[in-house]
């Protein structure tokens, strides 16, 4: 794992280095430049005893900072933004922070949750089909969205590319077609991604094999 980590840091993150939500976390993390432990415990496994302490529902991610247990990937997401507010991934202003959490969560709704369900294996032939030509067809919709601007359809990093960044790495395992133009601006995003240091060091040795030579890339 290449988030920098140190036996003294007070920030330690349980993470499945398969898992979207937890590579958010990842990515937030080497954003904001946080000295963390990160223990990698699969989904498949019995979850250790510190994860048990921290998250009731026994689920990943689960962020222990000093004494203060957090989980869930969208409260930690927040708690890391505010708890360490240097670069902010949230805009200044309300209306535009609120304009960015309506996007990500039509995102979540309409792209990430469907993935997890492809991901997850546990979806029947016809309805995995399905999930397959709806994620098809929104991402079709909203090839242009990809291209508008550096980040995604703003200027500068947002909490809402640290979410889709870790869907749209793992599309080569959803088995679906896309369109070549999407394709190719879904590519151009994840290029520009990787440019940035922080969201190369985020990758586990898991994902960088799902896009194998793709970060040399960056």
């Amino acid at each position: 794992m290449a988030v920098v980590a140190s036996r003294q840091s007070s920030v330690v993150l349980y993470s499945d280095g398969k898992d979207q939500y937890c590579h958010r976390v990842r990515i937030v993390l080497a954003v904001k430049g946080v000295e963390a432990d990160i223990v990698d415990v699969s989904s498949d496994e019995a979850l250790c005893e510190e994860v048990a302490e921290i998250n009731p529902y026994g689920t990943l991610p689960a962020l222990k900072d000093r004494d203060f247990g957090v989980f869930q990937p969208a409260v930690i997401l927040a708690y890391l933004d505010e708890r360490f507010p240097y670069p902010p991934l949230l805009p200044l202003y309300p209306d535009q922070r609120a304009e960015i959490r309506i996007m990500m969560h039509d995102m979540e709704r309409l792209w990430c949750e469907p993935a997890q369900q492809l991901l997850a294996g546990n979806a029947s032939s016809s309805e995995s089909t399905s999930i397959r030509n709806g994620l098809v067809a929104e991402l079709s919709h909203t090839e242009g969205a990809f291209a508008e601007k550096k980040f995604f359809q703003q200027d500068s990093l947002t909490l809402m590319d640290c979410c889709l960044f870790p869907f749209v790495w793992r599309l080569p395992l959803l088995g679906i077609k896309l369109p070549e133009s999407c394709q190719r601006a879904i590519r151009d995003y994840l290029l520009r991604m990787l440019e940035h240091r922080e969201f190369r060091e985020s990758l586990s040795e898991q994902e960088q094999e799902m896009r194998p030579g793709f970060v040399k890339l960056g």
